[in-house]
């Protein structure tokens, strides 16, 4: 199949989506990892409390959060909680998101990098097919997060304008400027 080389427009509107799934699986990895570190981090502090309540003297009531209960039905609860947090982690898999979104961000940024040489009709061809080729393969957005993440991505690129149109603005600063006009831009529609 040969393809076409696109025009510099298809050029340029491929590379701006590029960064912006680049950005978008970003936020995506770093939400999984934290969802899963929170998770891990749960059911292991959930282990050694049960492991604790377990192997504690039994004839003297354990008292968590205000409430007060024999230490083998502590012991019950926590082994019950571990598990279903076990349970819950093993569907949602957020390390396997994590991944396959970290996955996404590498590949889209390798392709991004290619998209900062000028454009060049001679090779237009081979980056387009490079570019079906790498969004086709990698995790898709999910439709129920695209808007929210577009919308962050966009604000980014308008901080990142700012900082380079005012070099001594702080990135706080530069995002109190962008939510005036934000806010504004909202009161006048």
């Amino acid at each position: 199949m040969t393809h076409i080389p696109p025009s510099g427009g298809e050029h340029a509107r491929q590379r701006r989506v590029t960064d912006m799934l680049v950005s978008m699986h970003s936020d995506l990895r770093d939400t999984y990892a934290r969802r899963a570190t929170a998770t891990t981090s749960a059911i292991l502090v959930l282990t050694a409390l049960g492991a604790t309540a377990a192997f504690a003297n039994g004839a003297v009531p354990l008292t968590i959060l205000g409430l007060s209960a024999a230490r083998a039905t502590w012991a019950g609860f926590l082994t019950f909680g571990t598990f279903a947090l076990v349970l819950v982690d093993l569907v949602l898999d957020h390390r396997g998101a994590e991944s396959r979104h970290a996955d996404a961000a590498k590949r889209l940024a390798e392709l991004k990098a290619r998209f900062r040489e000028p454009y060049d009709p001679a090779t237009a061809a081979s980056l387009a097919q490079r570019y079906e080729e790498v969004t086709d393969e990698v995790e898709q957005i999910p439709g129920r997060s695209f808007d929210r993440l577009k919308s962050r991505h966009l604000r980014k690129v308008e901080v990142s304008r700012l900082l380079s149109q005012h070099p001594g603005l702080s990135v706080h600063g530069a995002r109190r400027i962008l939510r005036t006009r934000l806010a504004a831009a909202k009161r006048a529609v």
